[in-house]
Order: structure tokens, then sequence, then C-alpha cells
């Protein structure tokens, strides 16, 4: 699910940012983001749109942008429509059994060595002394680091992703 998710986000992006255009405001890119979300059954379940151009890329999330911004010929802007994992609830345990079987349904092979771990609330071992992928418990958002390690069957080649892991329960 977290691949099909993540593709899709990317493919949201890539059809959105064909769409934006010097001469654009701000105001229209995410009219233009929340459109094609829509038209793809994708916005629910993902966070507020950010169309940010010119000078409100520096802007955090969560800052407002000066209004009235337009995309000039030789500005910069980015697009950021961040996916929500609103599903399941699973303990880091069946996290990662659904990584294993998504991977293999793949081609793809789970390291399970790569098991995730805790971050914050240092020290670590004082709250849970132990991997991702055997915790028997739904894992706190924004507390532990999701670890996924690929490798082809056959091949010498694999991939390798780490991230915070996503609340959730928060959309």
């Amino acid at each position: 699910m977290m691949v099909e998710t993540r593709n899709r986000t990317f493919a949201a992006i890539q059809r959105i940012g064909s769409l934006i255009l010097p001469g654009m405001t701000e105001e229209e890119g995410i009219a233009v983001g929340r459109r094609m979300l829509r038209e793809d059954g994708l916005l629910r379940g993902w966070h507020g749109i950010n169309v940010r151009f010119g000078v409100n890329t520096v802007h955090t999330f969560n800052a407002k942008s000066e209004p009235c911004i337009v995309l000039g010929e030789d500005d910069i802007f980015f697009i950021d429509i961040g996916p929500v994992w609103r599903r399941d609830r699973l303990t880091g345990t069946a996290l990662y059994e659904a990584a294993a079987l998504e991977s293999e349904c793949r081609g793809w092979l789970l390291n399970r060595e790569m098991t995730g771990h805790r971050v914050s609330d240092f020290p670590h071992a004082a709250h849970y002394d132990g991997a991702l992928a055997d915790a028997p418990f739904v894992p706190s958002p924004a507390l532990w680091i999701l670890e996924i390690q690929l490798r082809h069957p056959t091949r010498p080649f694999g991939a390798f992703y780490e991230d915070l892991l996503p609340d959730a329960a928060d959309a």
C-alpha cells in the first residue's frame, strides 16, 4: 500500500506540475492541484495542498504565502500534496509482514535485518528496547524510523528507503 500511495503521489505531482505555467498565481496553482486530485479520486487522504512560487518557496509548510505571487518565466515552484496514511493502524510486526508480502508480489525480497528503530525520548531503550519489526503494538507516529531494504531475488542490487514513520490516525 505504501508503494502504491507513493507512486500515485508522484504521478499526481507530475500531472499537477505539467499544468502550472508562468503567469499563473499560487492560488490558481492550488486550484489546479485540488482539481487534479479530485479527478484522480485522491483529494481525501492527503494533507492540505501547498503550491509555492518564487519567493514563497522559502516558507515552511505552515507559514502563509505572500498573496498574489505570480510565477515568472525563470521562477521555481514546488508542490506538496503529502499523502496521509489513514487506512490501517498496524503493529510494527504486521507492518513488516505487509512490507514483505508487497515486496514479494512485486518480485523483490525484503531484507528482514533492516527492522526500523525508535527515535526521540532519549534514552530510547527506556521506552522500548527492540526493533520496529518486532513491536507487538501500534507504534506512535514521529517516534520511529521506518527502514525498508529490498533486494532483487537473483541479481546483485537492491534499494533502500528510510523515513520517519507517519501518523496513520490524524487524517
